[in-house]
Order: C-alpha cells, then structure tokens, then sequence
C-alpha cells in the first residue's frame, strides 16, 4: 500500500514542478478517495477513472501550483496521532489527511473525532 501511495506523491511532484497539466496515476481505493477530497475542496480541477488508472488535472492560480503535498507517514516511518496530537498538527498545516477506515480529512478549526495515520498535509 504504501509503495502506491509514495509513487502517488513522487508523481504529483513532478508533473507540478513540470507544470502539466494532468497527471496519470494509479488506482487504488485509498488514492481514488484521497483523489475525491481533492476534487471536492477544490484543489485539484477534476479527475477521470479509468479500469487501473487515475488521470488528475491540476489546478493552477497565477502560475502556482494551488496544491502544496506533503508526504507525513512514509514507508521507513510511519506516523500516527491520536485526536489530541492531531490538533496540535492542525495548528501547523491547514490540512491532514489521516488513513483510518479510508481517508478522512481533518481541517483547521475542526476537532478530530478520531486518530490514525497522518499521510498527507497541505
């Protein structure tokens, strides 16, 4: 799982750093989810699903790039908060996206109702 979700965020690098306009990726269930939430807070402008693959479209604001990834939990260090963590980590990033029954995003001024993994920041 872990290798998907480390060449999902080596990917979306590089196409932002290149400034495509679409990036083809995986699909997995965690990505298409994690996918999802992009879409629907409006970082990323859409998203096609093919049978094995997902294509992203970037969304760009004055030449910047409007999504900033992060990577928190990596394959040699896993990261995991509970809720009382979590809202220090809020503190610093707007938002977290935690891996626990599928990904949840946790924003700022929100309280986490549950802990997991930290995968992602933005």
């Amino acid at each position: 799982m872990q290798d998907h979700l480390c060449d999902f965020s080596s990917n979306l690098k590089v196409a932002v750093v290149r400034r495509k306009s679409s990036v083809l990726l995986v699909k997995t269930k965690l990505i298409y989810e994690i996918c999802k939430v992009f879409y629907l807070n409006g970082y990323i402008s859409g998203l096609r699903v093919f049978h094995n693959h997902i294509e992203i479209y970037l969304r760009y604001h004055s030449g910047l790039p409007v999504l900033k990834l992060s990577q928190v939990s990596k394959r040699s260090k896993r990261v995991f908060y509970n809720k009382k963590n979590l809202q220090f980590m809020l503190n610093h990033s707007n938002y977290l996206i935690l891996s626990s029954k599928g990904p949840v995003l946790c924003t700022l001024g929100s309280k986490p109702i549950i802990g997991g993994e930290v995968l992602y920041k933005f």
